[in-house]
């Protein structure tokens, strides 16, 4: 990854780990705290790994960003979107 993404991600997640800390420092929110920093933790190893996967199998890189240009990763968060979407219409109707 490009040295400044890195850095944006570096600080996204920061603030991130700070805005969950806050957010859930009453008491009575406090138990959703292991589980918001372990999606965030989730989150940045998935990022790094998928960075280095399309870093080690040559994908082009957008030279202004230094992000992975791929009209698969396109596709793959548009179905993972409306996967979501959907199983949130059928988690509505069902409670």
């Amino acid at each position: 990854m490009g040295e400044f993404t890195g850095f944006y991600s570096l600080i996204f997640y920061a603030l991130s780990i700070t805005v969950a800390y806050l957010l859930t420092s009453t008491q009575r929110t406090s138990g959703a705290r292991f589980w918001l920093f372990f999606i965030l933790t989730l989150n940045v190893a998935v990022e790094w790994m998928l960075a280095k996967w399309y870093v080690d199998f040559g994908a082009q890189m957008d030279p202004v960003t230094g992000h992975p240009v791929d009209e698969n990763v396109i596709q793959f968060v548009s179905v993972n979107l409306y996967t979501f979407y959907l199983v949130n219409c059928v988690r509505n109707v069902l409670w």
